[in-house]
């Protein structure tokens, strides 16, 4: 390979590196002022009275098993979910 190809080449690669590089920085700010305004939106539900009044209810929450097999149905150990 002559000079000028291998300095074509390095040329090249830096060039797409940079490219990459701001593509990234980029793509990470656009992600960063998402999670702020989607934190943003959220929290009027700190106040949990605000989110029950919006419907907004929590999935979390503590589920008492007995352990009984019933017939038909996927077998899970007591203790295995959750």
């Amino acid at each position: 390979m002559t000079k000028t190809a291998r300095f074509g080449v390095l040329a090249l690669t830096g060039l797409i590196g940079a490219w990459l590089g701001v593509a990234t920085a980029q793509a990470e700010d656009a992600s960063k002022a998402d999670i702020e305004a989607l934190k943003k939106s959220l929290a009027k539900y700190e106040d949990y009275t605000a989110a029950i009044r919006d419907l907004y209810l929590s999935t979390v929450g503590c589920v008492y098993f007995t352990g009984e097999k019933i017939p038909g149905t996927m077998d899970y150990p007591k203790g295995a979910m959750g």
